[in-house]
C-alpha cells in the first residue's frame, strides 16, 4: 500500500477517492468508462474505517480529489 501511495503522488493524474458503506452501490465504473485519465478509488468505510477516520469522512458517500497526493479543492 505504501508503494502504492508513493506512486500515486508522483503522478500527474487526478484520482477521485470515493469513500462509502458496503451497503452501497457503486458509481465508479460507468465514470472510469468515460474518464479514463483520472484514477478512481473506492474506499469501503466499513472495512477501513481508520483511512475514512484520517480524511476526516464523517458521512458516506464522500469523494476527495486528489492530484500528486495533494487535496484539491
Amino acid at each position: 500500500m505504501k508503494a502504492r501511495k508513493k506512486q500515486y503522488k508522483k503522478g500527474k493524474r487526478l484520482i477521485v477517492v470515493d469513500f462509502r458503506a458496503s451497503s452501497m452501490s457503486p458509481d465508479l465504473p460507468e465514470l472510469a468508462k468515460k474518464m479514463p485519465n483520472v484514477k478512481f478509488l473506492t474506499v469501503d468505510v466499513d472495512e477501513l474505517p481508520s483511512v475514512a477516520r484520517k480524511r476526516a469522512v464523517d458521512a458516506v458517500p464522500t469523494f476527495l480529489l486528489l492530484k500528486r497526493g495533494i487535496l484539491q479543492g
